[in-house]
């Protein structure tokens, strides 16, 4: 019976170990990306959100999926993060980071965000495919993107 005991508190202690390991692996969730941008006509930074938290600057709808967007004002991004210059088409394109919509081009001049790899698309108010690719973002450098 002791050995029986044994067997039991050791594998349920085994179970206990091994199921937050499991669990976060299994359950990874990415977090999501904060988008700051700057307009072409101003110094000013803002946040893009699709949360409302406070009074927004102003709030919009995407294309496409018809969610709201909050804007927000902010102080500039954090020395950590690196910036994407955009040098739009002709005509306005919508731009998509990390598959979260960040506004268009003739209100976005450059993005920051954290450094590391963001899928970034660019596309015309049809939804065709301007650009699409990955974009290497670095700490305190700016990346330039200019769709053909």
């Amino acid at each position: 019976m002791t050995r029986f005991l044994r067997a039991t508190a050791i594998t349920l202690l085994a179970a206990l170990t091994l199921a937050p390991v499991a669990s976060a692996s299994i359950f990874h969730h990415h977090e999501k990306v904060v988008i700051y941008y700057q307009s072409p006509s101003s110094t000013t930074w803002y946040a893009v959100s699709t949360v409302k938290e406070g009074a927004p600057v102003y709030t919009y709808t995407a294309p496409a999926t018809n969610a709201p967007v909050y804007v927000y004002q902010e102080a500039p991004p954090p020395p950590a993060m690196g910036q994407v210059k955009i040098i739009a088409p002709a005509q306005p394109a919508t731009v998509w980071i990390d598959g979260e919509f960040a506004g268009t081009t003739d209100n976005i001049m450059k993005v920051a965000l954290e450094a590391g790899s963001h899928d970034m698309q660019l596309k015309d108010t049809a939804g065709n495919l301007l650009f699409s690719g990955s974009v290497n973002v670095v700490a305190g450098q700016t990346t330039q993107i200019q769709p053909q």
